[in-house]
């Protein structure tokens, strides 16, 4: 059961590794676009944004030159820029195409164009320009939102142009059924609306207020030069929109690098320093908590298993001391042996009659300390220093 607890405490670190890895990258990521990419996007840079949000997003493949790029002059109520950019995110094993859709306004009035703008500022969830994409035979809508507030805004990827089972190029891409995602493809995109949704006179949070600004037509004879937009109805429409896939089948121009869009990696690397730091923060902790499950207890036992020895050896050290000051105040004389002549016995009566002189002690079997209480006892002097040999022969002589 053991290992079986190791081995999870090990998955689980890991698992909180990882996380902390891509959160730490993700905070890093969208600081350098808050702090470098978003400000060109705000003073209406275009060519200066579009190389910092791609590597933001860690895209270091593009056209820097949009497939298709609208610009409004509507400068009484909407005036903006809309663009598709080309990108391709290499992996280990393959490469994935995608289109980027960037949309940039200039001169919207959002105070006269919602219903009601106080309520907006409360919540700016309650408006946001979609993007809506109409696929050829496709019933669903494929859509995304801007934020109105551009300092949250970026380019929105909602297709991708891949190869389908029948060896055909087609779009792929996502759309919504029963509230759920759902894969279709297509091969052609036949409308781009851009959209106003206003929810802030809506009561239950439904059924928004909808103000077309701008529909992209497909149009297979267009060749998706620089549209300058005209209005119709009130609403701004393309006049050069192509939406077939063989519009955007750009592979060859991948191998021209002028072609290529660049990107600022070693700026970004300067914000990225800070995922080291956040995993060196969680490796310490891992190596705090780790120590606390699995070794503060085991040490902490190993150290009193050492004390508890200490204290044994200390309490053995004692009684040896007491032993000894015990030999030294009480000293042991040997009992003179019963002794047996011509197999009589002498019995107590007749033992006071022995000599005292013919009483047998052994000196050699005694110790130093007991020859000096001996001697002591004796009332002898200079006997401290002596050796045993020398004490026994004092002792002798003075019996």
């Amino acid at each position: 059961m053991k290992w079986i607890g190791r081995i999870f405490y090990i998955a689980l670190v890991l698992i909180i590794g990882f996380f902390v890895l891509r959160i730490s990258q993700i905070n890093a990521q969208v600081k350098y676009y808050n702090e470098k990419a978003a400000p060109y996007l705000l003073e209406d840079k275009r060519e200066d944004y579009i190389p910092r949000y791609m590597t933001a997003n860690l895209i270091e493949t593009y056209l820097k030159d949009p497939v298709y790029l609208a610009q409004s002059k509507d400068e009484n109520e909407f005036e903006f820029e809309f663009a598709i950019y080309h990108l391709k995110i290499i992996g280990e094993k393959q490469e994935a195409t995608y289109l980027s859709f960037y949309f940039n306004e200039i001169t919207f009035d959002y105070e006269s164009l919602l219903d009601d703008y106080n309520k907006y500022e409360e919540n700016n969830n309650l408006a946001a320009i979609s993007i809506e994409v109409k696929m050829k035979d496709v019933e669903e809508l494929s859509t995304e939102y801007y934020p109105l507030d551009p300092s949250f805004r970026m380019p929105v990827v909602l297709l991708q142009l891949v190869t389908n089972d029948n060896n055909e190029s087609v779009f792929s891409f996502q759309v919504a059924i029963d509230g759920k995602a759902a894969p279709k493809e297509s091969t052609e995109i036949e409308k781009i609306s851009l959209v106003l949704s206003d929810l802030t006179a809506s009561e239950d949070g439904e059924n928004p207020t909808r103000t077309i600004i701008a529909e992209f037509t497909s149009d297979e004879n267009n060749d998706n030069d620089v549209d300058q937009l005209t209005t119709v109805d009130n609403v701004i429409v393309s006049s050069k929109f192509n939406g077939m896939i063989e519009s955007y089948q750009l592979d060859e121009l991948y191998e021209d690098e002028s072609n290529l869009g660049e990107t600022y990696r070693s700026d970004l690397n300067v914000y990225l320093k800070g995922v080291t730091k956040s995993l060196v923060i969680y490796g310490l902790v891992v190596v705090g908590l780790t120590f606390l499950i699995f070794f503060l207890k085991p040490l902490l036992n190993h150290i009193e298993d050492k004390r508890a020895i200490r204290r044994k050896e200390e309490r053995e050290a004692e009684k040896e001391l007491e032993a000894l000051e015990k030999r030294q105040t009480e000293p042991v004389i040997e009992e003179a042996e019963l002794v047996e002549d011509d197999n009589e016995v002498i019995d107590d009566n007749n033992y006071n009659e022995i000599n005292e002189e013919e009483q047998i002690i052994d000196y050699n079997a005694m110790t130093v300390v007991e020859l000096k209480a001996l001697a002591k006892e004796m009332e002898l002097t200079n006997y401290s220093t002596l050796k045993k040999a020398d004490l026994i022969e004092l002792i002798k002589q003075n019996k």
